[in-house]
């Protein structure tokens, strides 16, 4: 999807470099800024504040600056407003630092705990990894082939619920001096009653320093539903 939008938008850029501004162009351009941003899904009153805010200053670049270059400008700034202008960056603690991950099933969260497992041991952490996915057959196995290759072990115990995995694996992990802890959890969604609420309990019992929501990156404004 952010592939596809790339080249719309760049499609957008090219086709303005190519002509003169007028009303008339700037009206196309903005129309092909849309229907980008609208065909990845985008919340359609976002684009149109998008545009609009575009559209204000179009005409009004400050001195030695061109009409096609301030309007090329506008919509870098508009954009980096609409995904963000600042990175969010983790708690992270002197001693250990405890991550919980969870989402939805087959959102990607237990390539998430391998990625952010390794991204972490570059930077010299000693990181654990706590399984606390009692549903998902085999989640304990794929941890462990996930890691194996970066040498970072997997915590879990047979017969054990997720939450008592969850709350043994991190006191154990803290005791042996791990500095990042991960959580990996089983799939829920908000209709399913039971896995919400013990996703509650093994929040309340690990506090967690860091709770991150995995969503699959194609799933545009449902994404937001998931995070509600």
């Amino acid at each position: 999807m952010l592939s596809l939008l790339s080249s719309s938008l760049n499609q957008a850029v090219q086709k303005l470099l190519g002509r003169t501004v007028t009303d008339v162009t700037l009206r196309e351009y903005l129309r092909d800024i849309q229907r980008a941003l609208i065909k990845a899904d985008v919340d359609v009153n976002l684009v149109l504040n998008l545009t609009e805010s575009i559209k204000k200053s179009a005409f009004n670049p400050p001195p030695g600056v061109t009409r096609k270059d301030h309007i090329l400008y506008l919509t870098y700034k508009e954009l980096v407003k609409l995904l963000g202008e600042k990175p969010v960056h983790p708690t992270l603690k002197r001693d250990s630092t405890v991550f919980l991950l969870v989402g939805i099933q087959g959102s990607g969260k237990t390539t998430t705990v391998a990625k952010l497992a390794n991204f972490y041991k570059n930077k010299n952490y000693k990181v654990g990894v706590v399984c606390a996915d009692t549903y998902r057959p085999a989640a304990y196995e794929q941890l462990k082939q996930l890691l194996k290759n970066i040498d970072i072990p997997v915590w879990w115990e047979k017969g054990k619920s997720s939450i008592e995995l969850a709350s043994s694996g991190v006191k154990k992990l803290k005791e042996e001096g791990f500095n990042i802890i991960l959580i990996d959890t089983a799939g829920r969604h908000r209709d399913e009653s039971t896995l919400m609420s013990e996703m509650k309990l093994i929040h309340d019992s690990v506090n967690p320093d860091n709770t991150i929501l995995v969503v699959d990156g194609t799933i545009g404004q449902e994404a937001r539903r998931q995070a509600e």
